[in-house]
């Protein structure tokens, strides 16, 4: 039926909110769902497009429905998403994305096809769901791209955009970019740089919030800050020491 929008847009949606379930991914599965949603993501509506992507986010949160995905060549359709300007979109984009990262074959295609730099751009996006999405995305690329630390130094003013990002007044932004620096830091070079733009005082004002899948990341984030120079002594001194010992 594709070409009734308005009954694909309907049916995509119904998906979409079906594959929040797991029983109904297998069942998706067995039906070959995957398959036909990935040979949507080209020449459709914003309104299919977006519960396609939902949907395919969702699925790929099972392994096997990862490498289906990339052998269905849904890869590159996705990364070409991230040039859009629908931010439902662009987060449903991120949230598939993120999960195929977790792929090595996959991880290795996005960085190949430059979506990395694409999610780095999205940081620069007004909405903060998208900024969020795409540093939620960020972080398992940064975590399974080889040598993804220098890809990273390569982004003009990427590491200092990330930082900047720590002053973010949305919870999610907030937690995501712990996250992203957590797998950043891993990397002694970038520790250095993001050091230097202040990041150890920022993490550090943060320590005081309550909320739970903040400080999960945070603690994250601090813990592998403190692997440079003087931060162990820098976070002390920025009393952050004693609200983490309130997390126990």
């Amino acid at each position: 039926q594709n070409d009734n929008k308005a009954l694909l847009a309907a049916a995509t949606g119904a998906i979409w909110k079906c594959s929040i379930s797991h029983e109904n991914i297998a069942q998706f599965q067995e039906f070959r769902t995957i398959e036909a949603l990935v040979q949507l993501l080209n020449n459709q509506p914003e309104e299919v497009l977006v519960n396609v992507v939902g949907a395919l986010a969702e699925c790929a949160k099972e392994s096997d429905n990862r490498t289906t995905i990339r052998k269905a060549a849904g890869i590159s359709p996705l990364v070409n998403l991230l040039t859009g300007t629908n931010p439902a979109l662009l987060v449903n984009t991120c949230q598939a994305l993120r999960q195929c990262a977790e792929e090595p074959e996959s991880v290795t295609m996005i960085d190949r096809l430059d979506g990395v730099r694409l999610l780095w751009s999205l940081l620069k996006n007004q909405n903060p769901q998208v900024q969020a999405a795409a540093a939620w995305a960020i972080s398992p690329c940064v975590k399974n791209i080889k040598d993804s630390g220098e890809m990273v130094r390569s982004f003009v003013g990427g590491l200092e955009l990330i930082v900047s990002l720590l002053k973010s007044n949305d919870v999610e932004v907030l937690a995501s970019i712990c996250a992203a620096i957590a797998e950043i830091a891993k990397d002694e070079e970038n520790l250095a740089v993001i050091t230097d733009h202040g990041v150890v005082k920022l993490l550090s004002h943060l320590a005081a919030r309550t909320e739970d899948v903040l400080r999960r990341y945070l603690a994250e984030a601090i813990a592998e800050c403190c692997k440079w120079g003087n931060n162990r002594q820098a976070f002390g001194d920025n009393q952050a020491v004693a609200p983490l010992v309130k997390h126990l």
